[in-house]
């Protein structure tokens, strides 16, 4: 099996919020939660993997433990076969993530002026960068909306160049947190669309996305890890998960 990422026996505990009161009584006490128990887990190349539970299962910050911005008590995240500890800046060129937030960009500037100037930090200028830029444009179908400022484009359109953005740097694996967060049914379809047929299908990319959206899950991933209170609960098709469904979707249970 050809892996993208393997996930070796992840744990990961954060200290719990304290009131001032107990901080107080027992100012040297740090009481911890596990977030992360014991996690195993494979992601092939090339393909959609959905992240599934409800809020407080654990998905963000597994993410973020992949994408070397947390790291995990004990275990291992390995990409490509290496260890990402060891990995360094080398790591962002390999996984991206990404973030549709609208302060991230400048507004005022076109789709593409954006686009160039994020290229910049990524040291891509002159005919490399325009030629680099227009791919991703095509690919994305952007190309006619490329001089548009930021600020007109539709929330759909900014979600897809956020998607460009990391893109500019080649990585091989996109992670997403909500995938679709913001977008409107159709917006919706149209970028899951373009993430299965251009994103993974044309260009080969490893997707990976956090998603509660069980509908989403269903459509746009070929495999399924569905995870509760920081466990694995079970990983497979959508089919071999959905028995799982009632004990993890228990609106009770779980917090972020």
């Amino acid at each position: 099996m050809d892996l993208a990422v393997e996930i070796l026996h992840v744990t990961k505990d954060f200290p719990r919020l304290r009131r001032i009161r107990e901080i107080a009584i027992h100012p040297f006490t740090v009481k911890r939660d596990r977030v992360l128990a014991d996690i195993n887990l494979n992601i092939r190349r090339g393909s959609i993997t959905a992240i599934l539970g409800p809020n407080g299962a654990g998905k963000t910050t597994l993410l973020r433990i992949v994408l070397g911005l947390v790291a995990p008590d004990s275990g291992e995240v390995r990409v490509f076969g290496r260890n990402i500890s060891v990995a360094g800046s080398s790591l962002y060129s390999q996984v991206g993530l990404v973030v549709g937030d609208e302060r991230s960009f400048y507004i005022r500037l076109s789709a593409r002026q954006n686009l160039e100037f994020f290229a910049s930090l990524h040291n891509l200028f002159g005919r490399e960068r325009d030629e680099k830029i227009d791919s991703i444009l095509k690919t994305l179908s952007l190309s006619r909306h490329e001089n548009k400022p930021f600020s007109d484009l539709s929330s759909g359109m900014k979600q897809r160049l956020a998607l460009a953005r990391v893109m500019l740097a080649g990585p091989d694996i996109l992670m997403f947190d909500e995938i679709t967060k913001g977008l409107d049914i159709g917006q919706a379809a149209r970028f899951r669309a373009m993430l299965k047929n251009d994103v993974r299908g044309e260009m080969g990319k490893t997707v990976v996305f956090a998603t509660h959206n069980m509908e989403e899950a269903a459509e746009l991933s070929d495999n399924v890890i569905l995870m509760n209170r920081g466990c694995v609960v079970k990983t497979g098709t959508m089919d071999e998960v959905k028995p799982f469904f009632e004990k993890v979707f228990n609106p009770d249970e779980g917090r972020d």
